[in-house]
């Protein structure tokens, strides 16, 4: 769905009235099984927010459940058939899947929301949701949390209403790469409970103070970053955080008190928050030089400047750096010698007023080639309960890493033994992997890359399979014995790709290591 009912604060009641009516849509029943349904999203009122809609698009699919009693329930997914760009579609049940005639129909929007129905909690999300890992996107949301939920009546009418609330925040500078909004309370959750009657919240589960967007953010463009309401907690507080180019800034709400709760299907519009970030220094990566080389350069941006000063830049080490021009804005010349030894490298240090100094290693190939450079990221978790990348043995981050949680090794415990020992070292301590907790990396542009890991089974009667992934496609799919430790061996990857940890049951991934050659 590309765009979705949004209004200002000051027309909230006519928001409600108007996204709760439902239209007269027939649901067709052939052979006593369900084909097709045809839909109706929250209708928008006359006063919106830059014109924006309900509109359903290619592609989408909603998840529908059927009910009778407690001994005659099912699901299926139904995807778009028609109707793409309007309120009103048809959605067609997926291939390969079947749903049978009920007294009762429900339904949720996405259908990769880890939903389930019973009578018992109505329309229930069965995992906890990464609400601070959303991705923006321009004068809309990220459709994976634009939760909906519908409900069909005997007639067969099915229109959604709204699951979800949305912050909107207009951006008030270039190089934004995450916009965080932190509440007083754990205003918001991660695994609501939905009446299905009327797609009310009617239990919490998982709340939590922050929600967050990251991609690359547009000076000057809406965003709207979903929430999921708490109803048991007010907002009390809001503060909006931004990250550029590495730095956060923040600003705290002018109202020391929110009193509000966070309402079903409000947008909450934040303007552009007056938020000043201090300079930051931001290089691009120099290329290697050939060892024939007598001179090179690198271009460099400054984020946030202040319009007076200038970026410096003087080397800090290596004696074969003959000579450094900073004289034009935004590139960074240098002479040097001619390498008749082994691969070299040397610091040029950038100033600028403000912000913090920042080294640029420069690189030296060896005479006669060499050979090709071998690079190589670790990741562990030290006896401190600290986690540790490496990047050829020096402080790294090659691997993207999302919440912290830690499992500790216990013989009467976790993994029932109090260590491992992998590659002639023991380790006591892993990384939790699950919706909340996730582990992904991409392999450089030309090399040849390969990854070895190991992880062991928590202890659960959920069994536990560890999974290296491409998109959903398991490239290792291992399942784990109680006790002791997996190895992959080498795993051969794929150059300029991500790849993320994923799992079924229970599993801690204890280290990683992937080595990249360059071509």
């Amino acid at each position: 769905m590309k765009k979705i009912c949004l209004v200002s604060l000051a027309v909230m009641a006519v928001v409600i009235a108007s996204c709760s009516k439902e239209s007269k849509i027939v649901n067709p029943v052939e052979e006593s099984a369900v084909k097709t349904f045809i839909v109706q999203a929250p209708q928008p009122t006359k006063t919106t927010v830059d014109g924006l809609e309900v509109k359903w698009a290619a592609g989408d699919k909603i998840r529908v459940f059927g009910y009778t009693d407690a001994d005659n329930k099912g699901e299926a997914t139904f995807v778009l058939k028609s109707g793409a760009g309007n309120s009103t579609a048809v959605f067609e049940l997926e291939d390969g899947q079947s749903l049978a005639a009920y007294n009762n129909y429900y339904a949720v929007y996405p259908s990769s929301i880890p939903a389930a129905y019973s009578a018992a909690d109505g329309i229930t999300v069965t995992s906890g949701l990464n609400v601070n890992a959303q991705t923006a996107v321009e004068n809309g949301f990220d459709p994976a949390f634009a939760i909906m939920t519908a409900k069909a009546d005997g007639e067969g009418k099915l229109a959604f209403r709204h699951g979800s609330s949305y912050f909107k925040v207009t951006i008030p500078d270039d190089g934004i790469t995450k916009v965080e909004l932190t509440f007083g309370k754990n205003a918001v959750q991660k695994r609501p409970y939905y009446n299905a009657d009327d797609g009310s919240i009617s239990a919490n589960n998982g709340g939590t103070a922050v929600i967050a967007a990251t991609g690359s953010f547009v000076k000057g463009s809406s965003y709207y970053i979903a929430a999921i309401p708490n109803t048991a907690n007010k907002m009390v507080s809001l503060k909006v955080s931004m990250t550029q180019g590495g730095a956060e800034s923040s600003l705290t709400s002018t109202n020391s008190k929110l009193d509000a709760k966070i309402a079903l299907g409000k947008v909450y519009d934040l303007g552009t928050p007056a938020i000043s970030f201090t300079p930051t220094i931001a290089p691009d990566a120099p290329s290697k030089l050939e060892a024939d080389a007598t001179g090179g350069s690198f271009t460099y941006t400054v984020l946030n400047p202040d319009g007076i000063s200038t970026v410096s830049a003087v080397k800090k080490s290596g004696d074969w750096i003959t000579a450094v021009d900073d004289s034009v804005e935004g590139t960074i010349s240098f002479t040097c010698t001619a390498n008749t030894g082994d691969e070299r490298t040397a610091v040029i240090t950038l100033s600028y007023t403000g912000a913090e100094d920042v080294d640029v290693t420069i690189t030296q190939k060896a005479a006669g080639g060499g050979g090709p450079a071998v690079h190589t990221y670790i990741y562990y978790v030290n006896d401190s309960k600290e986690e540790v990348q490496t990047a050829d043995g020096a402080s790294g981050s090659y691997f993207s890493l999302t919440g912290s949680s830690i499992l500790d090794c216990s013989a009467s415990g976790y993994f029932t033994v109090d260590s491992f020992e992998i590659l002639g070292n023991n380790y006591s301590h892993a990384k939790k992997i699950d919706g909340s907790n996730g582990f992904s990396f991409t392999t450089s542009t030309g090399v040849t890359a390969s990854i070895r890991f190991f992880a062991a089974r928590r202890q659960s009667d959920k069994g536990g399979t560890v999974k290296l992934q491409v998109g959903s496609s398991n490239i290792v799919s291992a399942d784990m014995t109680l006790g002791t430790i997996y190895d992959s061996g080498d795993v051969a990857l794929e150059a300029n790709t991500n790849y993320k940890f994923n799992k079924s049951g229970e599993i801690g991934l204890f280290y990683v290591v992937v080595t990249e050659t360059e071509d």
